[in-house]
């Protein structure tokens, strides 16, 4: 079949599953009415730089993108090295600024290691009315431990989701977002007491991803009721008492995902957590590491583990099937216990 004589509808589809750079090196210019449909007003382009670069950057490329900036919902935007270890800057080469994208919705950021650039795309974003994603990793500018930083990031007045991977610590904002619903960050070690401050900041916050790393956490009290977060992700926990604590302060959570460290919870154990503090849990996904030393009877350790996930609870009430595998050398064995299918990278 010839590809021109395909339907409208069929091409609109097609030019769905593409990227903007991609569309316009494969099909500008091809016709009249395939240019008609690729300017069409309501159309929506996703953006991302490192196909820019990939393909040589001319005029003909300016002027198509200078024609649907308003139609750039979505941007990945990254600082670049080409292999003349030049620095490859999309707004340069293009002549855009990333304010012109008025309808911009979503924006991720990768490789951006100077403050001064990392503020002034921070700022920007607070002049992009529809802006309701924000994803920034693998930057390492000193910006993102500031104060500054975080308040921009929260005087966001549409951002609903957004995703942080930094090296150090985070600090935590002093101003209310009324907005955001939906927050991951990912940090070199996260207080349990931190977590207090930080919904009082996103009171409508919905769904928290963070590591509650630390063994040894100073904080003592029991942690208020937050109500409003249904769905939890937690990684590399090494305490009980931080785990069982967090988790009694969500009683209306409906999705857990939890990957822990030197914490020996049995299925017993679980499913008197659940049962007493987690009642409208309906997806649940775990992965424990878990370690014997010097142990004797190593095996029947291992066979009653096991079977504490083989009760009514686990089997029949939830249907949540656990895998365990262990690996014994000396007087040492590992055990990594995950429940089916295995969900975690």
């Amino acid at each position: 079949m010839i590809f021109e004589v395909l339907a409208n509808e069929l091409l609109l589809d097609i030019f769905e599953y593409l990227d903007v750079v991609t569309l316009f090196r494969a099909f500008y210019n091809l016709n009249n009415r395939v240019n008609i449909l690729l300017l069409a007003y309501d159309r929506d382009y996703h953006l991302d730089d490192r196909l820019v670069f990939q393909y040589q950057f001319n005029f003909s490329t300016k002027s198509f993108l200078s024609s649907v900036v308003e139609q750039i919902i979505s941007l990945r935007l990254s600082y670049i090295n080409n292999e003349n270890c030049e620095e490859m800057d999309l707004f340069v080469f293009s002549g855009l600024d990333l304010t012109q994208l008025i309808y911009l919705r979503s924006i991720s950021l990768c490789y951006i290691n100077t403050k001064q650039r990392l503020h002034k795309i921070i700022i920007d974003c607070q002049n992009l009315p529809h802006l309701t994603y924000l994803k920034i990793i693998k930057c390492h500018s000193n910006f993102m431990n500031s104060l500054d930083f975080s308040n921009s990031i929260w005087s966001l007045s549409k951002l609903t989701h957004c995703c942080i991977d930094i090296q150090n610590s985070f600090c935590l904002p002093t101003v209310i977002s009324l907005s955001l619903k939906y927050v991951s960050i990912s940090c070199l070690d996260w207080p349990m007491s931190d977590i207090i401050p930080l919904y009082q900041h996103t009171p409508y916050l919905q769904s928290l991803d963070i590591p509650l790393n630390k063994l040894i956490d100073s904080y003592s009290g029991l942690l208020p009721l937050f109500l409003s977060i249904t769905m939890l992700k937690l990684s590399n926990v090494q305490s009980s008492y931080v785990l069982t604590t967090m988790l009694k302060s969500l009683p209306n959570l409906t999705h857990l995902k939890v990957n822990t460290s030197y914490i020996d919870y049995d299925g017993y154990r679980w499913s008197r957590i659940i049962n007493d503090f987690l009642s409208e849990l309906k997806i649940f996904r775990l992965k424990m590491h878990i370690h014997f030393c010097d142990e004797k009877n190593t095996q029947e350790r291992i066979n009653q583990l096991i079977d504490s996930f083989r009760t009514r609870f686990w089997l029949e009430k939830h249907q949540w099937f656990i895998q365990c595998d262990y690996i014994s050398k000396d007087n040492y064995t590992c055990i990594l216990l995950h429940k089916l299918p295995y969900t975690f990278s």
